[in-house]
């Protein structure tokens, strides 16, 4: 059987990741609008979500980098969301094959069993140690910390959906009516999905295949680190404002994510005069 096209597999892994997402993340919020929480303390809850990942992220890339790689209502979405989970994890372990050239023994890709585990495992600190150094030392890294893109290039690509992406939450806070609140979150959701793929190309680019999970880990814990700190301002704010108000609030502030990418578009035109002065 001949290998799926790489653009057929990362539009399965990618479907296959998010799809349980999508199911789930509107029900937690019901769930704890249901027990009795309010918008700023259900933000607070969801910002632990943020800490555990601070807690959990370096560790478990790390390792993957050294490695190779009673509300019947509600429970039906969380037995999908686990079970596309594992439709998740079997594609992914079906369609993702890595080998390293520099770790296979001449005619082999590498040794398994207890020691690989342990020496992957020994080696788990020094490759974050690294991704950290990288990130750094290095000006996109830092400031990142992922057809239009072919015309403008990946930077400009990632600033103009950033910008568009902040835009459209504005525009979800200030819509007046179900219709419009609904299709200002498509608008929304769609430069989310173009903001991220332009995002992760440019952290794919700036990484190494040593510490390629590191360095997406870091990106996500940089993250997950602002939503814990933010979610329960954002949260306090909609409880004495409105909740249109906050959520203006937080796409105003969004936009200002373009500043981050600036360090890469820097980049990007350096490379581009160097390949005219190559070509000259």
């Amino acid at each position: 059987m001949r290998p799926l096209a790489p653009r057929t597999v990362f539009l399965v892994l990618t479907g296959t990741r998010w799809a349980p997402v999508g199911l789930v993340v509107g029900v937690f919020t019901l769930w704890a609008r249901e027990r009795g929480l309010s918008v700023a303390e259900t933000l607070t809850y969801v910002s632990f979500q943020g800490l555990a990942v601070l807690l959990l992220e370096l560790p478990s890339s790390g390792l993957a980098d050294a490695l190779g790689r009673g509300h019947s209502a509600l429970l039906l979405p969380l037995v999908l969301y686990a079970l596309l989970c594992v439709v998740h994890l079997v594609a992914t372990s079906a369609l993702l094959r890595e080998t390293r050239a520099e770790d296979a023994p001449p005619g082999g890709t590498g040794s398994g069993g207890l020691a690989a585990l342990v020496a992957s495992a020994r080696a788990t600190p020094r490759v974050i140690g690294d991704s950290v150094r990288l990130v750094v030392g290095n000006r996109v890294l830092s400031s990142l910390a992922g057809r239009l893109h072919q015309r403008i290039g990946v930077p400009r690509t990632a600033i103009v959906a950033r910008v568009l992406n902040g835009l459209g939450a504005l525009a979800m806070g200030l819509a007046a009516g179900p219709v419009a609140l609904v299709a200002a979150y498509l608008f929304t959701y769609a430069l989310h999905g173009t903001a991220g793929v332009a995002h992760n190309a440019l952290l794919h680019r700036e990484a190494t295949s040593g510490n390629r999970a590191t360095v997406l880990s870091l990106n996500s814990l940089v993250f997950c680190a602002a939503a814990a700190a933010w979610s329960p301002v954002l949260g306090l704010l909609a409880s004495r404002t409105s909740t249109a108000t906050a959520m203006a609030l937080g796409g105003l502030v969004s936009v200002l994510g373009l500043l981050g990418y600036l360090p890469a578009a820097r980049a990007d035109r350096r490379r581009s005069a160097a390949r005219v002065r190559d070509q000259c």
